[in-house]
């Protein structure tokens, strides 16, 4: 299981509603690109964390229906967020392997997927 961060608005997953930019959530390799499918905005905590978003930030915009209030930076930074996540769907929808998207989208930094457990 791997660590995913939500940047969209709003999203069901099964029993689970998505609803705060920044929200984590772990799945399978196979899970998330099913996801990614249906256009469940989701990318590697890695990639989330790099985009820079403050706690204090996540804590007043993050929830869906208060970005319209944000401030310019925050709007950029989930623009970032957001272009991970269509640039990670377009290969999903090539149909590259799950295991060849998720490690060349990872943390260049340390150059490992997150795969904490929390």
């Amino acid at each position: 299981m791997k660590t995913f961060a939500f940047v969209g608005t709003f999203s069901n997953v099964g029993p689970l509603g998505l609803d705060r930019v920044g929200q984590k959530v772990q799945f399978t390799d196979q899970q998330y690109c099913d996801l990614i499918r249906a256009n469940v905005a989701l990318i590697p905590l890695s990639d989330f964390e790099a985009v820079g978003f403050t706690p204090e930030e996540l804590a007043a915009y993050g929830p869906g229906g208060k970005q319209s209030l944000c401030p310019q930076s925050f709007r950029e930074k989930l623009g970032r967020a957001r272009q991970v996540f269509l640039d990670i769907r377009a290969r999903v929808v090539q149909g590259d392997p799950a295991d060849f998207i998720l490690s060349s989208v990872a943390d260049v930094e340390d150059g490992q997927e997150d795969e904490e457990d929390e």
